[in-house]
């Protein structure tokens, strides 16, 4: 074991942004006494999307680790999320994404799939069943605000 790690630092990643797509840097040291824990009650509100509740767990320079919930049934006001970058994993339920980037398109994901969505995607996220809530786990990797609500294409 080397050193730095017996003193109480850990490897870690660590993010630059850049304006087409986060760089990663690994292995710099952070200093680490302990495991962070974040209790779902202790989560704190994060920027606001109609129809989406945002609830941020870790946020460091250049990325923020999320849950989002969409009710039932409910349709996101349109969005996009500035210079970052997300990476997200359904936990549960299923989503129907509709976007626009010069022409329409639309993605549907469900518990267990995986989906990123690139820097500046203008889009709305849609939950078609009305009976069940969607929860979403997201990596936000960029600087700047993590949601920008636009005017409906």
């Amino acid at each position: 074991m080397e050193e730095e790690e017996r003193e109480g630092w850990a490897a870690g990643p660590r993010l630059r942004a850049s304006r087409s797509r986060a760089k990663y840097e690994p292995w710099v040291q952070t200093p680490m006494a302990e495991i962070e824990v974040v209790h779902t009650s202790e989560m704190k509100k994060s920027d606001f999307t109609s129809g989406i509740i945002r609830d941020k767990a870790f946020e460091t320079p250049g990325l923020l680790f999320a849950r989002s919930r969409i009710k039932g049934g409910n349709i996101s006001g349109w969005h996009h999320h500035g210079k970052r970058e997300t990476f997200a994993f359904v936990l549960h339920g299923q989503l129907h994404f509709e976007w626009v980037d010069g022409e329409k398109g639309s993605a549907d994901v469900k518990a267990g799939d995986f989906f990123r969505i690139p820097i500046g995607l203008i889009h709305r996220d849609v939950n078609p069943n009305p009976n069940e809530e969607a929860v979403i786990i997201n990596l936000f990797l960029g600087e700047g605000p993590t949601t920008v609500n636009v005017p409906p294409p």
